[in-house]
């Protein structure tokens, strides 16, 4: 296989900016990230889960995400509740504006997903996300060797 290095890295980092900046252009209206958009996305889906639930299903440190709730509570996106079984610590749920913006966002994002992927008929759409995951466990790999080597 021909792996012209500079052409991937190229093609990467373009495309990687376009979806990224589709993405942002909509939530930056809200004052959100992409960032924070991941967290409401899992607190979403997990319902109430304590901020080391949120930081092992993203796979970002907890300081970092205590750093992005801090300005989901600022601005209301998200409420901190005692965890009835463990005192010492806490559940992050949405809050009625979340609950009410989550969707409205999703149908945005996913229009805009959709015009960026529409030339791309399903079996393409399927190896695009199969590279995707070949990347994500080769970088997690790779990541794990890395770190092997500095010990």
């Amino acid at each position: 296989m021909d792996l012209n290095i500079y052409k991937a890295a190229f093609l990467q980092t373009t495309s990687y900016r376009i979806l990224r900046e589709s993405v942002n252009s909509i939530l930056e209206k809200y004052n959100l990230s992409v960032f924070h958009w991941g967290i409401l996305g899992t607190v979403s889906k997990l319902k109430t889960p304590t901020p080391l639930d949120i930081s092992k299903h993203l796979g970002i440190s907890k300081p970092n995400i205590t750093i992005g709730l801090q300005m989901l509570l600022e601005n209301k996106f998200v409420k901190v509740t005692l965890n009835e079984k463990d005192r010492r610590s806490k559940n992050i749920e949405l809050t009625p504006l979340a609950q009410l913006l989550i969707p409205k966002l999703e149908e945005e994002i996913t229009k805009n997903m959709k015009m960026l992927l529409s030339d791309l008929t399903d079996e393409e759409l399927q190896v695009y996300f199969k590279v995707l995951s070949v990347l994500i466990r080769n970088g997690e790999k790779l990541s794990k060797l890395v770190q092997y080597n500095k010990r």
